[in-house]
This record gives structure tokens, sequence and C-alpha cells, in this order.
């Protein structure tokens, strides 16, 4: 046996208690997260453990079942990273075409030209300087 075990924390969050220390990274890599001031509820002593969310408890209980096995970050994050990105890009383009529907109907009703172009130049003559107003010397407010 490895020596670790799984305590619930919080009602939305447990840690893993024991000799931790030579599965540091394993237990990084698995989404958690170290705490040195945690405070045990029942004796109101402090010690450091592995804070994980209450929806990782079966991952963290099978991984401790099979032995404590290395796990490398890149492929758990590549394992919980890779659909989300791809839907959340489809998602967002969905958003970019709504809002280019919505202005350019809002457009159309206000009678307002709508061009699609996604960069527009500004000249020189359209951005007014603060170069041109002479500065403003500040009222002294104490008397000599």
């Amino acid at each position: 046996m490895s020596g670790i075990y799984i305590e619930e924390y919080s009602p939305k969050s447990f840690v893993v208690r024991g000799n931790t220390k030579d599965y540091k990274d394993s237990l990084l890599a698995l989404g958690g997260k170290w705490n040195s001031s945690l405070t045990d509820k029942k004796s109101g002593d402090k010690f450091g453990a592995w804070l994980f969310w209450g929806d990782k408890q079966n991952q963290i209980s099978e991984w401790i079942e099979k032995g404590c096995k290395v796990v490398n970050k890149s492929s758990q994050s590549e394992k919980t990273q890779g659909s989300p990105n791809r839907e959340s890009n489809s998602v967002l383009e969905a958003k970019i075409d709504a809002l280019t529907k919505m202005v350019e109907s809002l457009c159309r009703h206000h009678k307002i030209e709508y061009s699609d172009k996604k960069c527009v130049k500004l000249l020189d003559s359209d951005v007014e300087s603060d170069e041109d107003v002479p500065p403003v010397k500040p009222k002294r407010l104490l008397g000599k």
C-alpha cells in the first residue's frame, strides 16, 4: 500500500493525505493543489495535504487503488483540454456571426452604411492631438 488516503475536507472538496512526497508530480498533474495550512475540523490541528474538487474523487480513488502510477502532466491536460478548446472556438465563431448579423440589421434599420471591413485606417486629420493645445498653468491655491 502506498500510505496515502482520501479524506473529505468540505462538502465541495477533499484532501489526499499521508506520505505524498513521492507522488507530488502525479498529484499536481491530476489537478491537485498543495496547501500546507489546512485545519482539521475535529481536532483543530493544522496539517498539509493535496486539495482537490469533489468531482475528482472517483478519479483519485481509482489512481490510489491502481497503485499510484506516475501521471504525466501533458497526457492529463490533453485529455481534459482537447475537446473543450474546439467546442469553445466553434461557440465563439457562432457568437461572432450572430453579432455581425445583428449589427447589419441595426444598420439597415437605422439606414446607416455598414462596411464589412475588419480593419479601418485612421487618417492623421481624423485624430485630435493634444500638442496643439497649450498647457494650462494650474491655479495656485495657497497665497505667497
